[in-house]
């Protein structure tokens, strides 16, 4: 490999013990004799082409062999050993951490399910300083290309070890968990049996003193080992589902402790579509364990799902997508149909329910409502309507003009059907038709 690639890599992290490199001397792959001989000959007339000259551009093989990972992942589809993150949502989640402000020295950045790599490559891309890199992959075989990845990218002082995370942190110090700057992840959603090979109820690492999630779902118990493995001034970025904000019993009640802890920045919502793995839209939680002393006892919720362009059966971000999303996360101020800085208080008054369209709603229902809601402020309903028509949510209705729409939802949800303004985007909700007698208000 380095006779190919025309330079030395440096010495393979010691955590990583699974690289097996390639013996080019197997009858097995490639034949016996000449068969060998022609083999080897066109794969090194491949590496003899001027486009691969890997001495004019030190990241072009990485970049390469990253572009083989996310093409055979995305060919084994939903089934494939490891999913492969979009690189702009790795791009964001980059953003978002602040490392590029960062000026000290020694700054280190942990991925516990790091898969390929490929997001402690991002971070440190996006970092103005030297960063150390740390990961932890439950897959033997993608451990090592993982490490692969990291040498093919000048990074082969990062550590990447194998093992189950949360059964066996391999990052210690001194019988603690190690404890890094910054945290990343892209863990499995709703891992059904995370706790197997261990008891939560008795680690000896402290990681749920929040709470110790529902066996089927394992979310918090990622989050929960990020926030256990962050400095006391740390950050972390997660991609999660959209199920970790809304879900009840002991979800709740760790979405709660972490809220009242002020852990939580920013949720930031993605659109569906976006991840070649799953359909299901995805959101990014930003947690700070030092927040900034204007954004304490708040949350900035961005609801970026209307943000994207189509490609095929796909939606994905764009570059301009990206910068967006990263400057409102910067600003963190209330953008008209796109961010809102939150109170705790308004939390609380949810019942810590996070729902993205519970506090940033997208949809046209919303501006209608937002645009004419002060006009009838100081007229009750029955002085308003003329008749009242239930319109059940995504179903098609007779449009009659002079009319608004509120929206009801069902007692389970918990809300007065007063709230004019949230629109949650809610199978169990529907709308009423307020159909407006034209002496009180008018909105033409």
């Amino acid at each position: 490999m380095d006779a190919l690639c025309g330079r030395d890599y440096p010495a393979v992290g010691s955590a990583c013990t699974c690289i097996d490199f390639p013996d080019f001397n197997d009858p097995n792959k490639l034949g016996k004799g000449d068969a060998m001989v022609q083999h080897l000959t066109n794969l090194i007339s491949i590496f003899q082409k001027p486009e691969l000259d890997f001495n004019t551009d030190s990241h072009l093989a990485g970049d390469i062999y990253e572009d083989l990972l996310h093409f055979f992942s995305n060919k084994s589809g939903k089934g494939g050993i490891v999913p492969y993150t979009p690189v702009e949502v790795r791009q964001l989640m980059a953003k978002v951490l602040g490392i590029s402000k960062t000026r000290v020295a020694d700054v280190t950045v942990y991925d516990p399910t790091c898969g390929y790599g490929s997001l402690l490559l991002q971070v440190a891309k996006e970092a103005s300083c030297d960063v150390a890199r740390y990961g932890q992959e439950i897959n033997s075989a993608v451990s090592g290309l993982a490490q692969m990845n990291m040498i093919l990218h000048d990074a082969g002082t990062a550590e990447v070890a194998n093992g189950n995370v949360l059964a066996e942190p391999r990052f210690l110090d001194n019988g603690d968990l190690k404890r890094f700057d910054y945290v990343v992840a892209c863990p499995p959603f709703s891992l059904n049996h995370w706790s197997r090979g261990f008891d939560p109820e008795h680690d000896r690492f402290g990681r749920f003193s929040f709470g110790i999630p529902p066996k089927q779902q394992g979310d918090f118990a990622f989050i929960q080992h990020m926030l256990a493995s962050l400095k006391a001034e740390g950050r972390m970025a997660v991609l999660i589902s959209h199920g970790v904000l809304f879900r009840g019993k002991t979800e709740a009640t760790i979405r709660q402790a972490l809220l009242e802890a002020d852990f939580v920045e920013a949720v930031i919502g993605l659109p569906a579509n976006l991840l070649p793995y799953t359909g299901i839209p995805v959101c990014i939680l930003v947690c700070n364990k030092k927040k900034p002393k204007e954004r304490a006892n708040k949350v900035l919720i961005i609801n970026a799902d209307r943000n994207f362009s189509k490609e095929g059966g796909n939606n994905v971000l764009l570059p301009e997508h990206v910068a967006k999303i990263a400057d409102a996360f910067e600003a963190y101020s209330d953008i008209e149909r796109f961010s809102r800085v939150v109170s705790f208080d308004e939390m609380r008054d949810n019942a810590f329910n996070l729902n993205i369209p519970r506090y940033v709603d997208t949809s046209e229902l919303a501006a209608l409502l937002k645009q004419h809601c002060e006009q009838f402020d100081k007229y009750l309903i029955k002085d308003l309507a003329l008749e009242i028509n239930t319109v059940r949510a995504g179903k098609e209705f007779e449009e009659k003009p002079n009319s608004l729409f509120i929206s009801r939802m069902n007692t389970q949800m918990r809300r007065p059907t007063t709230d004019l303004y949230a629109i949650p985007a809610n199978r169990h909700m529907h709308y009423f038709q307020v159909v407006l007698n034209e002496r009180a208000i008018n909105l033409s």
